[in-house]
């Protein structure tokens, strides 16, 4: 059932035209809907959490923020099925917001919320409490996207909340880096490549720094006992993050001044995560931190196709077709990130 439905809301997508204005509150309540009652990879410690919270015990191991939501709706009556159904919504409408914020065409809209759900949603139902954390994360940063007034405190209070439900999204608190380097790329690119050095020799001391900010047996099993990706898994990711850079400096480019702090903000986001490639090497988890800015790349091939923008340059002045090229591009995320690694989710999701 959940995979004809997929398939028939990506269809629908296809073929929206300026009326189907509701496509993307259409998506998110189609995944809240359809999330329910399945048993993904993730449900028995969730499940099995939430029911100790509403047992009436105090568990923080997952977050202060999570422990208030799950006792929230443990007293309103909510089984965690209903629970995980409500962040789902809650998180989509967070990202709702920011699509619309952007994107100003309900056609283009419904092109951001198809490559949205190829990938990564089906991986964002699985790991809720880092769906409702990067949600909000990616909410805040068109604080400092837009340079709102009072932008960066807004940012930092969002982010302390964010992370106070999923301790992963920390590594946004590098985004308020971004301002001191506009116009200055180079030198920004060099620092991301010193602390991409420093990040593959620094294992102990990445470690205690992690211990500080979250759960310390949780960081422990991540840098010491989690499955690390292989040989095959590293090109993948860095197959994407240069995909991700290139396709981001074309947007850039073929941008202009129009949109600059969004194009400028992006190409600096994608340059920093490919940071996390030697974390990736302890442990798959911490491939869902780059996973925002799958979103982030669909928002700004959306905005340039709503102003006519059909192709854009990736360099020795070959141009690409920019639809195309995001649409391949969340297929291919699907199969790598998610029938490849974790094709468990493919199971409980689409084959059930």
């Amino acid at each position: 059932m959940f995979a004809a439905a997929f398939c028939a809301l990506i269809f629908v997508g296809f073929f929206a035209k300026d009326k189907m204005r509701l496509f993307g509150l259409t998506s998110v309540l189609f995944l809240s809907v359809l999330c329910y009652g399945v048993n993904d990879p993730d449900l028995k410690n969730y499940k099995t959490a939430y029911d100790y919270i509403a047992a009436g015990n105090d568990y923080i191991d997952l977050g202060v923020i999570w422990f208030g939501i799950c006792k929230f709706f443990s007293l309103c009556g909510f089984d965690y099925y209903m629970c995980k159904s409500a962040v789902v919504l809650i998180s989509g409408l967070f990202i709702l917001q920011l699509v619309n914020h952007y994107v100003k065409s309900p056609k283009y809209a419904s092109f951001v919320w198809i490559c949205y759900l190829i990938f990564p949603a089906v991986m964002d139902l699985v790991q809720l409490r880092f769906f409702l954390a990067s949600s909000i994360a990616l909410w805040s940063t068109q604080f400092l996207i837009d340079k709102a007034k009072y932008g960066k405190s807004k940012f930092i209070i969002l982010m302390l909340l964010a992370s106070a439900v999923h301790s992963s999204v920390f590594f946004y608190f590098s985004f308020l880096l971004f301002p001191f380097f506009e116009g200055k790329e180079k030198k920004f690119a060099s620092l991301v490549m010193v602390c991409f050095v420093l990040f593959f020799i620094l294992k102990n001391q990445l470690l205690s720094i992690a211990n500080v900010l979250t759960n310390a047996n949780r960081m422990e099993r991540y840098f010491e006992g989690g499955g690390a990706i292989g040989s095959f898994g590293i090109l993948a990711y860095t197959g994407t993050i240069l995909a991700f850079y290139f396709l981001a400096k074309g947007m850039k480019k073929s941008a202009g001044v129009v949109d600059a702090n969004y194009y400028s903000f992006l190409q600096k986001a994608v340059l920093v995560s490919s940071i996390l490639l030697p974390l990736t090497l302890f442990d798959t988890n911490f491939f869902r931190i780059q996973r925002p800015m799958w979103l982030m790349l669909y928002i700004g091939a959306a905005m340039l196709l709503d102003r006519g923008m059909r192709t854009i340059s990736v360099g020795c002045q070959k141009r690409i077709n920019c639809k195309q090229s995001i649409a391949i591009l969340a297929v291919m995320g699907f199969i790598f990130y998610v029938s490849i690694f974790n094709f468990n989710v493919i199971e409980c999701y689409f084959i059930r």
